[in-house]
């Protein structure tokens, strides 16, 4: 169907804007979840541990 050539994406911000947060380069603001899903594309269960830069995100999938 449709979801297996669909791509998913499921990210969030990056904390709250406490001091060690948000506008910092500690882990609480540079360290944001991202999870992708393509069945057609990409085989279920692979992990990727590279760096990922969310300006990349919209060049790419665009």
């Amino acid at each position: 169907g449709e979801l297996a050539n669909t791509l998913v994406i499921v990210t969030a911000d990056n904390g709250t804007s406490l001091p060690r947060a948000k506008a910092n380069v500690y882990d609480w603001g540079v360290h944001v979840p991202l999870a992708m899903m393509w069945p057609a594309r990409v085989p279920d269960g692979r992990t990727v541990s590279d760096f990922v830069g969310f300006p990349d995100l919209a060049p790419t999938i665009l």
